[in-house]
């Protein structure tokens, strides 16, 4: 018999034993991990109301919806990263609908809630502090059978400098794969380099951060 047999056999069955090990530490770092699920603050009033102006909107245009976008501004109180990537896989971000209100003549509003989100130990690494990313309405035109929707969004830091303005085709079709679909939006300068006959079928929608008011 070879003497190194033995050798080679523990060498093997030490080799298959890491294999196992790692493949076990690999699918523990794919797994998909479970997280508490994120809570509204039951009684927030720092409110803030958002004023959109439509100009020279398509025929038939309404507002769909409107949504408020938070995202954890101190990540250490989310989980310690463990997995082989590096990543940080529990949620940051938390989005809320809200309900538009149409105001007539293409004006329309919403009220949005800078403490909007409850501030609490969900991870026991300490409460976790929200503020506000992003805000935006969506558009339909529902007489048309291609689903196209129109967006006014903004970021937090956009919206306290003033008057925020996209503009967007008035005539745009949906892609052939049966998703709603999502009308480029573009700024002022973008506008601005474009040939005049595609700047008379932009429209143009304007969003501003009404002052700040405690609501009754």
């Amino acid at each position: 018999m070879n003497a190194t047999a033995p050798v080679v056999q523990r060498m093997r069955r030490r080799l298959s034993t890491g294999a196992v090990v790692l493949a076990a530490l690999l699918l523990a770092g794919c797994s998909e991990p479970t997280y508490p699920p994120y809570a509204l603050d039951p009684h927030p009033n720092d409110a803030v109301e958002i004023l959109i102006n439509v100009e020279n909107g398509p025929n038939g245009l309404e507002a769909h919806q409107a949504r408020a976008s938070y995202h954890v501004a101190n990540q250490n109180c989310l989980p310690e990263v463990t997995n082989l990537q590096g990543v940080q896989q529990a949620p940051a971000t938390y989005a809320v609908t809200l309900p538009v209100r149409d105001l007539g003549d293409g004006k329309y509003s919403f009220v949005l809630f800078l403490d909007q989100m409850s501030e609490k130990d969900y991870y026991g690494r300490g409460p976790c502090r929200w503020e506000l990313a992003l805000a935006w309405a969506d558009f339909e035109l529902p007489d048309v059978n291609e689903r196209v929707y129109f967006r006014a969004s903004s970021t937090s830091e956009a919206l306290e400098q003033g008057v925020v303005t996209r503009y967007l085709p008035r005539h745009v079709h949906a892609q052939d794969n049966g998703r709603p679909y999502l009308a480029n939006s573009i700024s002022e300068d973008e506008l601005d380099s474009l040939a005049q006959a595609l700047k008379q079928e932009a429209f143009s929608i304007h969003m501003a951060a009404a002052s700040k008011a405690r609501l009754k």
